[in-house]
């Protein structure tokens, strides 16, 4: 048996060997549709059931955010995005990503959930402060779970105030509905 296949509600995901071996990493799990075109204002939709195995060794897109590494005097370029973001930004950014202890056990384990911080307005999780194998490792009988969501404009708009923004009664808090 595959000690890094899962099957999810979703379909078999194919995860990978974390930067410790002993941990499985999933990165990369879409938790709901992409917010796009239709769904770009609306409160997220579960997402799409896949046949086959889809591999989980990628982190998703990051969502739209003002791109990190431009400033050469900011902290976070120097020692975090050196060279710019390395990742794909997109409104399509809901994903998230499972750290795992290798385990025998078929026991149900209590799962932490890691929010990025950024102010609601940048960051993500596959920034590498965010790299949750030590913690894996510290607490093996945990599951580490990251998630990306909405930020800036399109998860914390409000509409209210905009005609025909009655249509849009969920904008304003959809990163906190993601």
């Amino acid at each position: 048996m595959n000690k890094r296949m899962v099957e999810t509600e979703s379909g078999k995901l194919q995860g990978i060997f974390g930067w410790d071996p002993r941990i499985t990493v999933f990165k990369g799990v879409p938790y709901a549709k992409a917010p796009v075109g239709e769904l770009r204002w609306k409160a997220p939709q579960p997402v799409e059931p896949w046949d086959g195995i889809r591999m989980a060794d990628q982190y998703g897109p990051i969502s739209c955010q003002p791109v990190p590494g431009l400033n050469p005097a900011e902290f976070w370029t120097r020692e975090i995005h050196p060279t710019g973001t390395e990742f794909e930004m997109s409104e399509d950014c809901l994903y998230l990503n499972v750290w795992k202890a290798e385990d025998t056990s078929a026991e149900k384990k209590p799962v932490m959930v890691w929010i990025h911080g950024g102010g609601f307005c940048a960051e993500s999780q596959a920034s590498p402060l965010y790299d949750l194998t030590n913690i894996s490792k510290q607490y093996p009988d945990i599951l580490f779970v990251s998630i990306d969501y909405r930020l800036g404009f399109l998860g914390f708009m409000n509409f209210e105030r905009v005609p025909g923004g009655e249509n849009f009664k969920e904008a304003g808090s959809l990163g906190l509905l993601d």
